[in-house]
């Protein structure tokens, strides 16, 4: 759904941004297509064209970075932007706070960018930030649980959250905390405050916690965050409050000094200067390589129309030509050997050879 020019545009554009950032090329080309495809028909406009470069550079400048590879980056990226669009949580940012959950956590961000797409469409409409869903599973990954898991026990706890069924309710107003109260400390964005309302509230009591969160999972992922993990959770909320684009700049601009990015750098350079040569040759070269197809063609259909006496004469006066070859090549070899001596060259070598064997 992308008109033809503005795709070619992109070319350039690219090649000019695999230079710069390292991917191939053709990385270029396989991230632009995965970039497009989660903007939609946004990418046909011409800010949303701008928008897709600007995508593009930086999910190949994680690429170089070491986050992954471009798939996995873009459609992690896209589906936060998409789950936050109503906050315009942009794609670097995102990026840059997937970042900060990697090197918090335990996870690859391989793993991190699946996780957050199980969590993020339920969490967006609770008011919950995309930087707090990341350090919740962040903090829970530090605990060696996958990212898989973490993801799974932050949709249980917030599944809970979101249905406030009576035990629920009940478990929580036993311990003075008013449920309502609770969710609209959320929407508003406090998600840690809510978390550590709860912990204030529960003093550690897991019987009670319990209660209020019969889930199994829930329950694993509030003690995962809480209790004696409070104060590494909200250094870890705190740290990814501060992440995105910035961390992702920051990240660039050292990994960018690496010998392994500067050799992809100038891999793409050669890259580039091969398809520019290409695409001034090649309407050159094009026309006369149609010639010759034709004229093998033509040949082909000749050859088939003969007689089949005549087929098998050409084909034998091939074989014997091959089979003369050694001996035309040695033949060669000897003339031009006789030559050789009896020119004026060839001839002052024999009178010098002769003159130091007499001598």
């Amino acid at each position: 759904g992308i008109a033809r020019p503005l795709v070619q545009a992109w070319g350039a554009d690219m090649e000019n941004m695999a230079v710069d950032v390292g991917p191939s090329p053709k990385s270029m080309a396989d991230g632009m297509y995965f970039v497009a495809s989660a903007m939609g028909v946004a990418a046909a406009s011409a800010n949303g064209g701008k928008q897709a470069l600007d995508n593009l550079r930086a999910a190949s400048q994680g690429v170089s970075i070491g986050l992954g590879n471009i798939e996995v980056l873009t459609k992690a990226a896209a589906g936060a932007q998409n789950a936050y669009i109503k906050s315009n949580l942009g794609f670097a940012e995102a990026l840059g706070i997937m970042l900060a959950a990697g090197r918090e956590g335990l996870a690859s961000i391989d793993a991190l960018g699946p996780a957050f797409g199980r969590v993020t469409a339920l969490a967006a409409p609770l008011g919950i930030s995309f930087s707090d869903v990341a350090a919740s599973i962040a903090s829970v990954t530090s605990k060696n649980y996958s990212a898989d898991q973490a993801s799974t026990a932050l949709n249980s706890l917030l599944t809970v959250l979101t249905k406030g069924t009576k035990p629920t309710i009940e478990g929580l107003k036993a311990v003075g905390v008013n449920y309502h109260d609770l969710m609209k400390q959320i929407a508003q964005g406090d998600f840690k405050g809510a978390l550590n309302k709860l912990n204030d509230a529960f003093k550690g009591n897991v019987e009670k916690i319990a209660k209020a969160f019969p889930n199994a999972r829930a329950l694993r992922e509030f003690l995962s965050l809480m209790g004696d993990q409070a104060d590494h959770t909200n250094k870890v909320f705190n740290e990814l409050a501060k992440s995105g684009v910035k961390t992702l700049s920051e990240a660039w601009a050292i990994a960018s000094q690496t010998a392994q990015v500067q050799f992809g750098q100038a891999m793409a350079a050669v890259q580039s200067s091969l398809i520019s040569l290409g695409n001034i040759i090649l309407p050159v070269i094009l026309p006369m390589f149609k010639s010759l197809s034709g004229s093998l063609l033509n040949a082909s259909l000749a050859f088939t129309n003969l007689s089949p006496e005549m087929k098998n004469t050409i084909v034998l006066g091939g074989l014997m030509l091959l089979g003369l070859r050694p001996i035309a090549y040695t033949l060669g070899g000897i003339m031009f050997s006789i030559g050789l001596l009896l020119s004026p060259i060839g001839l002052l070598i024999v009178a010098f050879i002769d003159f130091k064997r007499k001598h």
